[in-house]
């Protein structure tokens, strides 16, 4: 009985005694060669102390130019207390409204020159550096004597006009930065302007519409009409048959129009209403305002 304790705790102390062994024993690292056959084993030695560092990584930093992205429109890089810090992005607004103004990464600020036609002969186009562009009407330059853009029917938009010249053909003039000023080929009976959108009725009836897409303007729906009008942001007109349609933003209902036959209508930026065959009117979309 004491003999096979006695070996019990012979081999018990061996066990103990190479488990030891195995937890101070040093580590040994596989020198496995890379892509470019370094065999490093990746220790703090073993690495250049002079490598580049990625500015947008948490390693630290030795001086503010091994923090530079290279980019001028990020701003200066610094590296403080050893940490890269992001530098502030340059304010490239020069303050004149006569200049668009942007950033280049390598050129750093830009200031084009902003061009102002509104494409009228009628007027004197300038750019003022306070307010912007400037359109002064002449008379001199735009006589009705002979002038060959005498207008059947006008339309004043948000800050653009457009009217159908006696042959037929849409001329418009202002704004044009959503293309509302920039109406297609062909002959038109009515054009009416909205804030950023054109609409017009075509010799056939049916209605075509140029400018800004944003809530679906420019997809009036098939069929053809007798009048329209254009809205802010939402365009109504008036069928052959008398009823009424819309397209566009339809906020508030406005583009919603109630059934019966009417003989106009006229879109607002926030409501419509139209008349009706008796002369009574109704309207519908916000009453907020």
């Amino acid at each position: 009985m004491r003999a096979s304790a006695f070996l019990t705790c012979i081999a018990l102390s061996l066990v103990l005694t190479a488990l030891s062994c195995v937890q101070h024993r040093p580590i040994e690292r596989d020198a496995t060669p890379t892509s470019d056959g370094d065999t490093s084993d990746g220790d703090l030695e073993d690495r250049d102390p002079d490598a580049d560092v990625d500015p947008d990584s948490s390693t630290h930093c030795t001086d503010d130019e091994s923090c530079s992205d290279g980019w001028f429109c990020t701003g200066t890089e610094t590296c403080v207390a050893g940490e890269c810090v992001a530098g502030t992005p340059p304010d490239c607004d020069d303050g004149d409204a006569c200049t668009t103004d942007s950033c280049d990464a390598t050129l750093g600020c830009r200031h084009e020159a902003r061009v102002c036609d509104d494409g009228s002969t009628c007027t004197a186009d300038s750019c003022d550096s306070d307010t912007g562009c400037v359109f002064e009407w002449e008379e001199d330059a735009c006589s009705c004597d002979d002038d060959p853009l005498l207008m059947t029917q006008v339309s004043t938009g948000g800050n653009h006009t457009c009217g159908v010249r006696d042959d037929g053909t849409v001329a418009c003039w202002g704004d044009d930065c959503l293309g509302q000023s920039s109406p297609p080929d062909g002959t038109f009976s009515q054009v009416s302007a909205g804030v950023g959108h054109t609409c017009g009725i075509r010799d056939d009836g049916t209605v075509m519409c140029w400018g800004d897409h944003t809530y679906g303007q420019l997809s009036p729906p098939d069929g053809t009409f007798s009048q329209i009008s254009a809205g802010g942001l939402h365009t109504c007109g008036v069928r052959d048959d008398g009823t009424v349609a819309c397209w566009g933003n339809d906020w508030y209902s406005l583009s919603s129009p109630p059934d019966g036959t009417f003989s106009q209508v006229s879109a607002g930026d926030f409501y419509t209403c139209a008349r009706d065959v008796v002369g009574c009117v109704k309207c519908w979309g916000s009453q907020v305002r």
